[in-house]
């Protein structure tokens, strides 16, 4: 994507479906630069985030207080309320249902 983006800033010409797109004519050539080149940034930028940061979408559940806590929050197993085992909230629901 970065490289593309310096051809198009060097060549002032995109290739967009099996064509030429030729900007020579014009000083809007430098657009669909900057858009693939942004693109191209963020993509990396989102590749390279720490897994840690990536939503973590498991929800356990206190038995006692019937209390629901993200994963990360209950980090000994235990409730961070009343601490009480907690367990998964789909085996929760499961079992007391």
């Amino acid at each position: 994507m970065i490289a593309n983006s310096v051809i198009m800033l060097h060549e002032k010409s995109v290739f967009f479906k099996n064509s030429y797109i030729d900007f020579t004519d014009s000083e809007l050539y430098f657009l669909p630069a900057i858009a693939f080149f942004i693109f191209g940034l963020l993509l990396i930028f989102f590749a390279l985030l720490p897994p840690d940061i990536k939503k973590d979408t498991k929800i356990v559940k206190c038995i006692e207080c019937k209390r629901e806590f993200p994963r990360k929050m209950a980090r000994d197993g235990s409730c961070p309320k009343c601490g009480n085992p907690v367990i998964d909230a789909r085996e929760y629901y499961k079992r007391f249902s």
